[in-house]
């Protein structure tokens, strides 16, 4: 994915809870691509459905590492309809979503 010429058709932020997973909604019709940061370090994985989210005990298998705040973000292939699911084994809690996803065409 050329990051660099497309254009953002949506953002989502997700809120962390300190526990569990966090899941973006359905990706729209356009979306072939995310860019996701995050303020927390964790793990995520494009999936199709909801069912299918990621959990910290299986994190490190089924998705990929993200450390906290990398500028340039983390890029990853999907598309329309799938979601994004973040999962990580901190408990830290914070009062503003902690994760933002970009989606792009």
């Amino acid at each position: 994915m050329d990051r660099f010429s497309r254009r953002v058709i949506r953002t989502q932020a997700l809120n962390w809870a300190g526990t569990g997973n966090a899941q973006s909604a359905a990706f729209s019709a356009q979306t072939y691509g995310v860019r996701v940061i995050s303020q927390v370090a964790g793990y995520v994985a494009v999936v199709n459905s909801t069912a299918e989210s990621i959990a910290p005990s299986t994190n490190a298998t089924s998705g990929t590492y993200i450390p906290i705040s990398v500028a340039d973000g983390c890029y990853l292939t999907c598309t329309p309809g799938q979601f994004l699911s973040f999962s990580s084994s901190t408990t830290s809690t914070l009062p503003y979503p902690a994760i933002n996803v970009s989606e792009f065409d």
